[in-house]
């Protein structure tokens, strides 16, 4: 939010397409954005209450959306929220 309460819009680091065709568009701060071609979804990453800072995103040959990050490591969507990757 800006000094007049206007939500400011997001710089996207990094942009891929899933295999639905949507856009999955990673900002730095403000975690990630998805857009279908109808509307804008905001979807926040937190490695427990501390905000995840993306980097990069991904897509691998199975369809599977990885985010890379710059204090949080890596992170793959499951359909429905982002779970932190661990060896």
């Amino acid at each position: 939010m800006n000094e007049k309460n206007e939500r400011e819009f997001p710089f996207f680091l990094s942009i891929t397409q899933d295999n639905e065709g949507n856009f999955w568009l990673a900002t730095y701060e403000n975690g990630v954005w998805k857009y279908n071609g109808k509307e804008l979804i905001h979807y926040p990453i937190k490695d427990g209450e501390t905000n995840v800072y993306l980097f990069t995103i991904s897509n691998d040959k199975q369809g599977v959306l990885w985010f890379g990050t710059h204090n949080a490591g890596v992170y793959k969507f499951n359909g429905s929220s982002f779970d932190k990757f661990l060896k």
